[in-house]
Formats: structure tokens, C-alpha cells, sequence
């Protein structure tokens, strides 16, 4: 049994690309073993449309249908926005300066 905890990311209201990442992950055949249209549904529901050419994109859920497909299906986290919370997170978008974080997970 594989468990998954998603940390910290950029959350999709302030996640914006262009179509070319939209496309890139349309044309991407690491969920090949999933129905096509099935795939394309739920990749295409992890984008939405803010402009011409310019899209939101879910990383957290991109993450989950990529794990969900590899037949992972106990996924944990995906809360927090590095992007939204200041106080707690560094982002580069935001900022406009890097940094670094580290995740640690043991069993107790």
C-alpha cells in the first residue's frame, strides 16, 4: 500500500501557463494505460481558461489523476498555496526570489 502526501504548491487561481502547457500535457502519454477520453476529460478539467492562450492550471490535480492512474489511490495533502500564504512559503512567482524548502515524513 503506497500512501502520497502532496506538500506545498502554487494552488490554481495563481498558477497561470499557456496553452502550450495545456497541449504538452494533452499530447503526454504517461496515462496511456487509462481510456483516451477519459484522460483528456479530466486533464482538461485541471486547466481553466483566464485569456486567450493563457490558462489556470491545477498542479494538485494533475498530481492526483497521474498517481490515480498508476493505481495509487491513497492521496493526502494539497492544501496549502506557496503562492498565497506569505507568511509560511517562499514563491518565486510571487516574489520574484527563489528559495528552498524541505519535506520530512517518518513513521513513528
Amino acid at each position: 500500500e503506497l500512501m502520497v502526501y502532496l506538500g506545498p504548491a502554487i494552488s490554481q487561481p495563481h498558477f497561470e501557463v499557456g496553452a502550450e502547457v495545456l497541449d504538452a500535457f494533452l499530447a503526454n502519454d504517461f496515462l496511456a494505460k487509462a481510456p483516451q477520453q477519459y484522460v483528456r476529460r479530466n486533464i482538461e478539467n485541471c486547466f481553466i481558461k483566464k485569456e486567450a492562450e493563457h490558462w489556470q492550471a491545477d498542479i494538485y490535480g494533475l498530481a492526483k489523476i497521474a498517481l490515480h492512474e498508476q493505481g495509487v489511490t491513497q492521496v493526502f495533502g494539497a492544501e496549502y498555496c506557496t503562492y498565497a500564504d506569505a507568511q509560511k512559503f517562499y514563491s518565486y512567482r510571487r516574489d520574484g526570489q527563489t528559495g528552498r524548502m524541505a519535506s520530512l515524513i517518518w513513521i513513528s
